[in-house]
């Protein structure tokens, strides 16, 4: 399994930024010793959602930084994301779909301070 540096784990949404200051803060983030980071947006489409997730993803990969999408396993799929992030909730209506997925992080409400990494395989 893939081991992620978590020293610096950085979860993010646009907010109330426009697109530009928003991608500025992401690279300043990274610049900063970001060691991984985690895109969280809860008002966009998804055609919205996945082409800030691109733009957010080149940052990344420019920086070495691996990207993990919040609850959106197609947005993740679409970019090519390192990782997506599950809550208890979303794993439950989105299981059969992480089949697809390289890493997927499970937060378990159970025990919030903890993230699963479960290993999963290309079909």
């Amino acid at each position: 399994m893939k081991q992620f540096d978590t020293s610096l784990y950085f979860i993010t949404d646009s907010g109330t930024y426009e697109e530009a200051e928003f991608l500025a803060r992401i690279e300043a983030a990274l610049c900063g010793g970001v060691t991984i980071l985690q895109l969280r947006e809860r008002n966009k489409t998804t055609r919205e959602y996945i082409s800030l997730a691109e733009k957010v993803h080149k940052l990344t990969k420019e920086h070495g930084v691996p990207l993990i999408i919040d609850d959106r396993v197609d947005v993740a799929l679409a970019v090519d994301a390192e990782g997506v992030h599950l809550g208890a909730e979303n794993s439950r209506t989105q299981s059969g779909s992480t089949e697809k997925c390289r890493l997927v992080f499970i937060c378990s409400n159970c025990l919030p301070h903890l993230l699963f990494l479960i290993s999963l395989k290309f079909s």
